[in-house]
């Protein structure tokens, strides 16, 4: 059964390393979306990105090369944040057309 499982042994270090990076990043997506100037909004999500990742380093105790967290942390942060920016900018000009 699906509840039977180790949780330990499931999240492991890349699978936290890409949920801590998710998270930071949609919280960054909002708050560069909110700034309101895309040039402020995208050095906050530059910033937010390597305090995620020596967050991801120094507190979670992963020590891997930079491949490892571009695959498993970066790409995945960046993607979320473009998609997060891209849905609140979008709903703030559908609501101007409303």
């Amino acid at each position: 059964m699906w509840f039977l499982m180790d949780l330990k042994a499931y999240f492991d270090e890349e699978l936290r390393a890409t949920l801590v990076h998710a998270c930071a990043a949609a919280i960054a997506g909002f708050v560069s979306f909110s700034i309101g100037r895309p040039e402020a909004g995208f050095a906050v999500g530059l910033a937010l990105l390597g305090a995620t990742t020596l967050l991801a380093q120094r507190v979670m105790g992963i020590r891997k090369d930079i491949k490892w967290f571009l695959g498993n942390g970066i790409i995945v942060y960046m993607l979320v944040w473009i998609i997060v920016w891209t849905v609140f900018h979008t709903l703030r000009v559908w609501s101007t057309f409303m």
